[in-house]
């Protein structure tokens, strides 16, 4: 894969719209109470490499500008909901953490998703157990991330970990238009390219569910498909050397602030439903 193409999203990853399977993926497109979905399962070390995504099942949700909708509403958090309690093995205690940075609006999304949980919980009760944090980022904590989640969970005791983030697509289509739920774990920062310790099952000790909503997209990334459309194949060397660089940035809807809070209410709701 292009460098200067980040994406999070495993169906940028492994671009197909067709069934297919192997000893090395599984891609299995399907329709859910309206909604298309796509599941994409690396299954070997192989398409890990190739694909740069981790073993591990990944589901794409197509929801569109569902928050300009509200008669598809119901159906799509049920739709989230059903995948999430798909890959959910125990829900005795739900360790839950939004990461992000509440004050960039496109990195909010997680930290918006807790405080609806939060809201959520004090008005109706579950059969789980729900632990909630909201660890905000290096920057403004200069506590590592993986280090503080792994104490939580030892003080919570909690058999699942659930990671909500704020994801890149490649795809300016894709901004907040598809939800990616995985139990592949996650890497915070690295669909722009800052990359922190992985968080999943094996450096934690439970399983993790990671739900992500694709929020920026590169600037790299538009340069590069507007290069591809012209026919060129390989950017321009004082392009390449700009980019090389880091001389980049991130661009996100216009009414960013309005999605972000549209579709954290949608999940958080999404992932109550599941714990009931």
């Amino acid at each position: 894969m292009n460098k200067f193409l980040r994406t999070d999203l495993a169906t940028e990853s492994i671009p197909c719209s067709k069934k297919i399977s192997t000893k090395d993926y599984e891609i299995k497109p399907f329709i859910l109470k309206g909604f298309e979905v796509i599941m994409v399962e690396i299954k070997s070390k192989e398409a890990e490499r190739i694909s740069q995504r981790e073993i591990g099942k990944y589901y794409t949700i197509v929801i569109g500008r569902i928050w300009q909708k509200n008669k598809e509403a119901s159906n799509a958090k049920d739709t989230i909901s059903e995948i999430f309690k798909e890959l959910l093995d125990k829900k005795e205690k739900i360790l839950i953490v939004g990461l992000g940075n509440k004050d960039i609006t496109p990195d909010s999304f997680g930290p918006l998703c807790i405080e609806n949980l939060r809201k959520l919980s004090s008005e109706k009760s579950t059969e789980s157990s729900i632990y909630m944090l909201t660890p905000g980022v290096f920057a403004q904590t200069q506590i590592n991330l993986l280090d503080l989640i792994k104490a939580t969970i030892d003080i919570t005791n909690a058999t699942t970990l659930v990671l909500i983030d704020s994801l890149a697509s490649r795809s300016v289509d894709r901004l907040c238009s598809t939800i990616q739920i995985s139990n592949a774990g996650i890497s915070p920062g690295s669909g722009i390219g800052y990359a922190q310790e992985k968080i999943c099952e094996e450096a934690v000790g439970v399983p993790v569910i990671s739900i992500g909503v694709p929020t920026v997209v590169s600037a790299s990334t538009l340069v590069c498909d507007a290069l591809s459309i012209l026919g060129l194949k390989k950017s321009p060397s004082t392009l390449n050397t700009l980019l090389t660089q880091g001389i980049d940035f991130f661009v996100s809807p216009n009414d960013i602030d309005a999605v972000v809070s549209s579709l954290s209410r949608l999940v958080s709701e999404a992932i109550f439903d599941a714990l009931k």
